[in-house]
């Protein structure tokens, strides 16, 4: 199927994925924000998360990325990669099913100081032969995600692509988006599936918030030193 964009972001915010808020929070980076982003508010009906992977699934289709298997930041959605994963072993061409192998192993949080080295950085076995895709919930400045990057690096494993299931598009304090992190200092591709810019006038038309908040969120993307973005709402 081809990805479709208007009814991702309509899945985001009436699952409560990317809300509005009257009263600003402080993000990790510092910042205060009239709106949110939270993907665990879909583990909650595991209909949701399979429906989350088959979101990846047609954007990946789309872009032509054909990968071995996905990985999650593993601070993030596990449970998307491991529907994708099953997505990924579904597809194929009418042989069956279970001789079509795809990787069930996950990455750890930080690394495993004793044991085995095969799997310091994982649960599960690694292999150069992978090819795949690396997956987070929400990008704000990076960080999470290109710790992993290069522990896959470190063990010569191609990442087709960093994906982002959400980018706030936020510049980071050296004045970097989280693209050009990626891309020029790992040479890794990034791509997202929504931004602050396509999915907020969503959340706006559907949930019609008062003119407080709007106000808030026009305040909050005039900070072009923050944002990137340009939101029209």
């Amino acid at each position: 199927m081809v990805f479709d964009q208007q009814a991702y972001g309509e899945f985001l915010v009436s699952n409560r994925v990317v809300g509005l808020l009257e009263d600003p929070i402080v993000l990790r980076s510092g910042g205060l924000s009239y709106w949110y982003a939270n993907f665990r508010t879909l583990l909650g009906d595991l209909r949701n998360v399979d429906r989350a992977a088959g979101f990846i699934y047609d954007f990946l289709e789309d872009r032509k990325v054909k990968p071995t298997n996905a990985f999650a930041v593993p601070e993030g959605p596990k449970e998307f990669a491991s529907a994708v994963n099953r997505l990924l072993r579904d597809a194929g061409d009418g042989q069956d099913l279970y001789h079509k192998i795809v990787s069930a192993t996950s990455l750890r949080a930080g690394y495993k100081s004793h044991g085995s080295p095969l799997d310091r950085y994982s649960v599960g076995p690694l292999s150069p032969s992978m090819k795949p895709v690396l997956i987070e919930d929400v990008s704000t400045t990076g960080n999470s995600s290109t710790e992993y990057v290069m522990n896959l690096q470190e063990q010569g494993i191609p990442i087709l692509l960093l994906l982002s299931m959400l980018n706030r598009q936020e510049r980071r304090k050296d004045g970097k988006t989280v693209k050009q992190l990626v891309e020029d200092n790992y040479g890794v591709t990034y791509a997202a599936m929504a931004a602050a810019e396509t999915v907020l006038p969503v959340a706006v038309d559907m949930l019609k918030p008062g003119e407080r908040i709007l106000k808030g969120l026009r305040e909050e993307f005039r900070d072009h030193e923050r944002y990137i973005a340009e939101i029209r709402i």
